[in-house]
């Protein structure tokens, strides 16, 4: 582009200096024939040959001017085309003076920062730097003038939107606060003069978007094999525990059967079957955590199937707690294990027993609920859908923020080990995600607890719901 600038500048010297000479010579053969001193006419060679000069002069002028014509509109195509290369190049360029005031933008620096090029110029341009980055962004300046050597940093950006303007070459990009801030790699350099500095701005939201999320991945799968090498511990212990306690129960119910007769040793080996089938209980806990039980889905109604468990779960918990029952009025239908649901109400209301000191309530309610994008605390986590909702709920002494973020760990427990394995509420997460469910707790201290298990919905009604107790029916 400069050459052909360079090119037109001396072509049209060279026409400005053959027009000059051309007028001088013409001037002084006039001068000659019509002076005072030497007056006489010229001759008809001489006009004939200044006319004729005259004519290829004439020539060369107007294929000068064809020249320049064809080197400018050469010129004003490259410039276009540096123009439109620097406008809606893919990175942001622009140049600041110390003070960081905007000399000069291109498009998409413009469009990054979300507010017309013409109204940007001559504002400081670390206004629209982020808060927290302006120590960042004024080191680097400082840095940069002081050392004249390229430097670099990364900075947030505030968008803060377009203004109204029919004639903009770019729409509006700002829809939500979360499109306010964006993430910058800015590369800078000083003119030769050292007054500006020229930067190039590269967006680099997305990649630190990619970047965080493989952070919350990695920490996702460390959390998922932690998970499974304590679930094949916990399954591995089961098993031999389990076949121990065969034994034990066997035994025990020989040696119940063998004498009857003695009152006070056959409640000696009641109270010891007791304690074996408790343990059972645990080893079938550490099983379902495992998730090495065998697992026979049944469309079963819910509340049907909870009302049915209402007599056992009133002998779990003590006489000073009052345990409700608030039934669905629509036909609620479920495709789960029914042995998954007894393990889900015994360690949620066993659960909720523990918290309450004294006497209190404990409250089982079940509902049906739809999922949208427009439900208030949804997330990307949760699936849109269809949900059975059970929520049991307490009056006792309620959680901590502490134990509200461990209450799903395995092991987790509040308890002494002797009242409790801390496996209770991580097996009803496990089964809970095991059938494309989520479970949400929420409490206060001094204010109970509640716990919202959703489980999917089953819609087709031409499935006969089963009794939780037949064992008969296919799964």
């Amino acid at each position: 582009m400069f050459g052909n600038r360079r090119s037109l500048m001396t072509k049209r010297t060279k026409l400005t200096t053959g027009f000059d000479d051309l007028q001088k010579r013409a001037e002084e053969r006039l001068g000659k024939g019509f002076g005072p001193d030497s007056y006489r006419s010229p001759s008809h060679g001489e006009l004939h040959r200044l006319v004729h000069e005259l004519d290829v002069h004439r020539i060369e002028l107007e294929m000068q001017q064809e020249e320049l014509l064809k080197s400018r509109s050469e010129l004003e195509e490259s410039l276009d085309r540096y123009m439109e290369l620097y406008d809606f190049a893919p990175i942001g360029y622009l140049s600041i003076d110390r003070n960081s005031k905007i000399l000069q933008l291109n498009l998409t620096a413009s469009k990054l920062l979300g507010i017309e090029r013409s109204k940007l110029v001559g504002q400081r341009f670390s206004r629209y730097v982020a808060f927290e980055d302006h120590p960042i962004f004024g080191e680097m300046l400082s840095s940069l003038f002081a050392k004249k050597s390229v430097e670099a940093c990364e900075v947030g950006l505030e968008r803060v939107g377009w203004e109204a303007s029919s004639s903009s070459l770019i729409p509006p990009q700002v829809k939500d606060s979360s499109d306010r801030l964006i993430t910058v790699r800015i590369d800078a350099v000083v003119s030769d003069d050292g007054l500006q500095c020229r930067m190039a701005l590269t967006d680099i939201s997305e990649q630190k978007r990619i970047q965080l999320d493989n952070t919350i991945l990695q920490a996702t799968m460390a959390q998922v094999r932690k998970m499974e090498s304590i679930g094949r511990l916990a399954g591995g212990v089961a098993h031999d525990y389990n076949n121990m306690l065969q034994v034990m129960l066997g035994n025990i119910e020989l040696m119940m059967l063998s004498d009857p007769s003695r009152p006070a040793d056959q409640e000696k080996l009641t109270d010891l079957r007791h304690s074996v089938l408790k343990a059972a209980v645990l080893t079938q806990q550490l099983l379902a955590f495992a998730r090495n039980q065998e697992y026979r889905p049944k469309v079963l109604d819910f509340s049907s199937t909870i009302a049915e468990m209402l007599t056992m779960l009133r002998r779990l918990v003590t006489e000073n707690i009052s345990l409700s029952f608030i039934p669905s009025e629509e036909r609620l239908l479920v495709k789960m294990d029914p042995s998954q649901i007894d393990q889900i109400l015994a360690n949620l209301v066993l659960n909720a027993q523990d918290a309450i000191q004294g006497g209190g309530s404990i409250c089982i309610t079940i509902s049906g609920i739809t999922i949208g994008t427009a439900t208030p605390g949804f997330s990307s986590d949760l699936l849109v859908g269809q949900y059975v909702r059970l929520t049991i709920s307490d009056s006792g002494r309620g959680m901590d923020t502490i134990t509200l973020e461990n209450v799903f760990e395995p092991f987790f427990s509040t308890k002494p080990f002797s009242e409790g394995a801390g496996l209770g509420l991580s097996t009803v997460y496990g089964i809970v995600k095991q059938n494309g469910g989520f479970i949400d707790v929420s409490s206060e201290v001094s204010k109970g607890a509640r716990f919202d298990v959703y489980l999917p919905r089953h819609t087709d009604e031409q499935d006969v719901p089963v009794s939780s107790g037949d064992e008969s029916e296919a799964g």
